[in-house]
């Protein structure tokens, strides 16, 4: 049979090693939060923006972006995104004989 001594060491022990798995969760967590980013991968996302959302339900919506300074109408969907029109130029910079042109699909 084991000793009281030794059945507080095995509980100390297996607690201790449960602090230290939690805890490098914890951090292992952090880590990616902090330093694991896409613009730390060289994926500038400076100059996208989401300028207008409109959602039909929880899976599906139109989302107007801007990218470097043209706007896109997206559609949206819970397994794909789908570019459905250049809008051109923000609507600040737009001219009179700016138009709106589809976006070929292949």
């Amino acid at each position: 049979m084991i000793e009281d001594g030794q059945q507080w060491l095995m509980l100390v022990r297996a607690l201790a090693s449960l602090a230290l798995v939690i805890g490098s969760i914890f951090a292992i967590a952090w880590i990616a939060k902090k330093y694991w980013r896409p613009e730390k991968w060289g994926m500038n996302l400076s100059g996208l923006k989401i300028r207008h959302q409109l959602a039909f339900d929880s899976k599906r919506k139109l989302v107007v972006i801007e990218l470097e300074g043209r706007e896109f109408l997206v559609g949206m969907g819970s397994d794909s995104i789908t570019s459905l029109l250049d809008l051109g130029e923000r609507e600040g910079a737009r001219n009179e004989s700016s138009e709106v042109r589809y976006v070929e699909r292949a």
